[in-house]
């Protein structure tokens, strides 16, 4: 599969004798599963996969999926990720970008002083704090006074550089 995929399921068990897995959701999205008619098995060798039921069990979830029909079966998946391409992502609200397209972004001031890469998001209660690793090495918050701008084509976010700022460990 050439596709980027991106993970919105971790199958952590077996369910029943029937092939029921128990998916743990890795997105906020958790309805999108309502919809979903099939998914990508990450498996040594990923593979697109019907979708046959989806219900909710204890802050998780049970999938049934095609060729998956016994206990046996959903047992050698324990570990693997259900994934779908970038192109079935759920579409975003304007001004949100999904976790895994901020890592690997630049960081530029609005002077155009490179800073660094964002190499890990800390969720926080007030907002996110994004790592930045370069020359120096900071943390940067994820606040609208200082994100100016962000473009996803060129992968760089563009920052009001405020006294003490790069202080921030």
């Amino acid at each position: 599969m050439d596709q980027e995929l991106i993970a919105i399921g971790k199958i952590v068990r077996a369910h029943g004798i029937n092939g029921e897995l128990v998916v743990i959701p890795l997105t906020d999205f958790v309805d999108r599963f309502d919809d979903l008619e099939s998914v990508v098995l990450e498996a040594p060798q990923p593979r697109r996969l019907a979708v046959r039921s989806v219900r909710a069990h204890k802050q998780q979830l049970l999938i049934a999926l095609e060729t998956i029909d016994t206990r046996n079966d959903a047992e050698a998946h324990i570990g693997e990720f259900l994934s779908v391409t970038r192109a079935e992502l759920v579409e975003l609200p304007e001004g949100t970008l999904f976790q895994f397209d901020v890592v690997g972004m630049e960081v530029r001031s609005e002077d155009g002083e490179d800073l660094g890469k964002i190499v890990e998001i800390i969720e926080m209660p007030a907002n996110d704090i994004w790592r930045v690793e370069g020359r120096r090495s900071f943390n940067l918050p994820a606040s609208g006074n200082i994100i100016l701008k962000v473009d996803r084509t060129a992968r760089v976010v563009t920052i009001r550089l405020l006294e003490g700022l790069l202080d921030l460990q």
